[in-house]
């Protein structure tokens, strides 16, 4: 059986460990994930697969398939809260399929009140910064997205 009918009859294998807390993750358009569990980045259809489970089940938050789903990443949070295990941010100019990355703070993602939601809701997890745009020369818009959640916290 290959990996996507697997995941289809049981997507809780993604689950290592009982022990571990687990993250459900969709993915772009096209990619396996995506096409092996539909409507996978929505939040509601998430909150609704967890909902009943033990708590170590979650999800990984991402602001960037929510924007370009055309969805507000923080209410995408409130849905979910209690169930981020670990977020994958990013800011976009705008939002559809054709948006790309910009410096956390500048885009439509509205970076700032998902990590004041974020923090409201305790989230202890990890925050990973995704910048596929200008990817060569990526690093200065990087450094702005450090600079910005360092300069959040606290706040």
């Amino acid at each position: 059986m290959s990996n996507r009918g697997s995941a289809l009859s049981n997507p809780w294998q993604a689950v290592s460990s009982p022990t571990r807390r687990g993250s459900l993750r969709g993915s772009h358009a096209g990619t396996d994930a995506g096409a092996c569990l539909p409507g996978f980045w929505n939040p509601y259809y998430v909150a609704g697969l967890v909902t009943g489970r033990d708590k170590r089940i979650g999800a990984c938050a991402d602001t960037g398939h929510w924007a370009r789903s055309g969805l507000k990443p923080v209410e995408c949070l409130r849905i979910l809260k209690g169930r981020i295990s670990s977020s994958h941010l990013k800011d976009l100019n705008k939002t559809g399929g054709d948006a790309h990355d910009v410096p956390y703070g500048t885009g439509v993602c509205d970076i700032k009140a998902c990590l004041d939601e974020l923090k409201k809701q305790g989230f202890d997890g990890n925050i990973s910064i995704e910048y596929e745009y200008n990817w060569d020369n990526s690093v200065p818009e990087v450094t702005q997205c450090i600079d910005f959640v360092r300069n959040c916290g606290g706040k």
